[in-house]
């Protein structure tokens, strides 16, 4: 069985790819949220640190905050990697709005 890596083809915007980088990272146990690192780093090492209110806090972050709706008070790795999906789904469902916005339109 051969090694296959993904190209870039003309539906797809290349923006994708960083994304997908960047989700699989995210995935990965590691994070680019210094804030959240330690955390990640523990749970990944041993998930019955769960246990931990304030573990769980860090994770789950917060939904909304006191702002509204499309405001996050505290960032937690779940809203991470819900963001990291959301980025790859716009490039792969969006291409075109994506292409605009990389042209700054």
């Amino acid at each position: 069985m051969s090694h296959r890596t993904l190209h870039p083809v003309p539906v797809v915007n290349e923006a994708v790819f960083k994304a997908l980088d960047h989700f699989d990272y995210e995935l990965s146990g590691e994070t680019y949220y210094e804030e959240l690192r330690e955390t990640v780093t523990k749970v990944f090492a041993d998930f019955r640190v769960m246990r931990d209110r304030s573990i769980r806090e860090e994770v789950a972050g917060s939904i909304t905050g006191r702002f509204g709706t499309d405001n996050q008070e505290i960032v937690g790795y779940i809203n991470v990697l819900k963001n990291s999906d959301a980025q790859v789904q716009w490039c792969l469902f969006m291409p075109e709005t994506v292409k605009r916005q990389q042209n700054g339109s």
